[in-house]
């Protein structure tokens, strides 16, 4: 009887709510709604067939029981230590190829891939543990083309080395002393008729494969050889006048001497065969093209025995076995290259800066001058000849020595670089973008000539104190834009060493992709540009005593005038 009851009760529910939906006239307001929306338009064929196609497949369940199985936890733990060991070993190998190299190689053992910059055979050179898997080296394998393709360049280039010799280079490697100059307005024709070089495409000219940061035009006037190392410590070499099976093809070799930027790279004047290249990575290795060998000269660190970075290197006519070296931290020191490989020990260093000498540069006449630039936006002039811990004006207690100061030239920001030539003028630049000449040759009435100074000698002013600070005055300052930001290299001016006209001249890339040549009076000489430079030829080089000239930009490609 109760359940009666509610069934009624249920009933009478159901047709009140069926009264009260009525009473609101919901089926009138839909039928309105209908005939304002309006109808829907069909899929196309392709739409449907979207529509039809399978959803991806989800992932496969599996079983957490069978995965807590001993096997299947044993698999899971070898697959770990699997990913671990490789990304250990990866880390590792990429830690070797920053590192400096230890010991002498062939340079067939150092030849670099053209693509990466690593080393094509790294197991041979790159210290690696005893129980180290190999196969994780890139390119441990070559085939026989390549191989003999390598070999051919090798050849090629020792073919090359045997023709040179210091006889050859007698006209050159002499001072050359003041003549009769050519009138500025022929040189300036002779260099308005100067081209980059037809026999190739400068899209197929590239030496390396990172930032050029170092740059060499060998002395050679006919086999002529330029250098170019990068930000990876790859070293391309480019035989400019050598012939491939390919004419449109440049016969170039990649070498990886270092683990980091090759920041300078320079010739023995006694020994055309060997070429001096210095890195960040704290190493200086010569490479002998005639016996195809790469010999580590020295490596140097701090205190701490954490590598110092080389920032410059120099060779001076008078002491052609002598290195003068500078480095990241403000140091200077010399190495004999006919000792063996040697550490620099710290406190044989000199002092000069507190912070980075970006560059230096040797009086020609006088082996005991140096000229250096740094990051203290400062430039200053040194005798070697007399060196002190009180001579020191550094603000760094590391007890080392430093020379004597001459003088010194202050800048509003940093000055890139110094350089001297045989004339005993100076020329510096900076990031505020001015070139400044500076004459010391007792031409001018500001000093008598350098080669004169004594050990203790310090210039000055009439009425000025006798000071160091401010003491070096510029005859001459160019406008010149130098900021060339982060993906291009320092913009530095580099004097021609041993013109053969007797005109002294010096070359600084411009940011509007060209080059500056400017007299030792400050007068433009030329300005070399094309279409074909596409990017800004940073570091740049004239050959030693002819007017070509040779520029490398941040892309591993060179561009050559001549």
């Amino acid at each position: 009887m109760p359940n009666t009851n509610l069934e009624e009760l249920r009933k009478k529910n159901i047709q009140r709510n069926r009264d009260l939906l009525k009473s609101l006239k919901l089926d009138q307001i839909n039928d309105s709604l209908s005939r304002v929306t309006k109808p829907k338009i069909q899929n196309s064929g392709k739409a449907s067939s979207a529509r039809n196609k399978k959803p991806p497949q989800a992932p496969i369940r599996r079983s957490q029981r069978l995965n807590s199985t001993p096997e299947a936890k044993e698999l899971h733990r070898v697959r770990e230590e699997e990913i671990e060991r490789d990304r250990l070993r990866e880390k590792r190998v990429n830690e070797l190829r920053q590192t400096k190299l230890i010991g002498n190689y062939s340079l067939f053992d150092i030849l670099a891939e053209k693509s990466l910059g690593n080393l094509k055979y790294e197991s041979r050179v790159l210290k690696i543990d005893p129980n180290f898997d190999e196969s994780i080296l890139e390119n441990k394998t070559e085939d026989s083309d390549r191989k003999r393709e390598d070999l051919d360049v090798l050849a090629r280039l020792l073919e090359l080395g045997g023709r040179y010799s210091a006889g050859d280079f007698y006209e050159t490697i002499e001072l050359v002393v003041s003549g009769n100059h050519q009138p500025l307005r022929d040189l300036r024709k002779e260099f308005n008729s100067l081209t980059l070089n037809k026999r190739f495409e400068p899209s197929k000219v590239k030496l390396v494969n990172q930032r050029i940061t170092s740059i060499l035009f060998h002395p050679a006037q006919d086999d002529r050889l330029v250098f170019a190392g990068d930000t990876n410590g790859t070293l391309g070499i480019w035989a400019v006048d050598s012939s491939n099976a390919d004419d449109d093809i440049p016969v170039i070799t990649t070498i990886k001497p270092h683990g980091r930027t090759i920041s300078r790279i320079t010739e023995m004047p006694s020994s055309p065969n060997r070429i001096v290249s210095v890195s960040y990575d704290g190493s200086a290795r010569m490479m002998d093209i005639h016996k195809q060998t790469s010999i580590e000269l020295f490596s140097v660190s701090d205190q701490d025995g954490e590598t110092l970075g080389i920032s410059d290197v120099n060779v001076h006519l008078s002491t052609p076995q002598s290195l003068v070296v500078s480095t990241l931290e403000g140091h200077l020191f010399q190495c004999d290259t006919r000792a063996p490989k040697t550490t620099i020990t710290y406190l044989s260093l000199l002092r000069l800066h507190d912070k980075k000498i970006g560059g230096f540069s040797i009086n020609p006449n006088r082996e005991y001058q140096i000229a250096t630039a740094s990051l203290d936006r400062s430039f200053r002039i040194w005798d070697l000849r007399y060196i002190s811990q009180r001579n020191s004006y550094s603000d760094i207690d590391d007890k080392l020595k430093s020379p004597h100061l001459y003088g010194s030239y202050s800048s509003r920001l940093s000055v890139s670089n110094v350089d001297w030539n045989s004339s005993n003028r100076l020329v510096c630049n900076g990031y505020d973008d001015q070139i400044n000449i500076f004459d010391l040759s007792g031409d001018h009435h500001y000093y008598r000539d350098i080669n004169q100074w004594g050990k203790s000698y310090v210039p000055v002013f009439e009425g000025s104190p006798k000071k160091t600070t401010g003491n070096i005055r510029s005859v001459n300052s160019i406008h010149h834009n130098c900021q060339s930001g982060r993906w291009v290299s320092i913009l530095k001016a580099r004097w021609q060493m041993r013109p053969a006209d007797s005109f002294q001249k010096f070359v600084i890339a411009n940011m509007k992709r060209s080059f500056d040549i400017y007299s030792q009076h400050g007068e433009l000489i030329a300005n070399l540009k094309a279409p074909e430079m596409t990017a800004v030829p940073a570091v740049v080089s004239f050959h030693p005593s002819q007017n070509w000239i040779i520029g490398g930009t941040s892309s591993g490609k060179v561009f050559l005038w001549e």
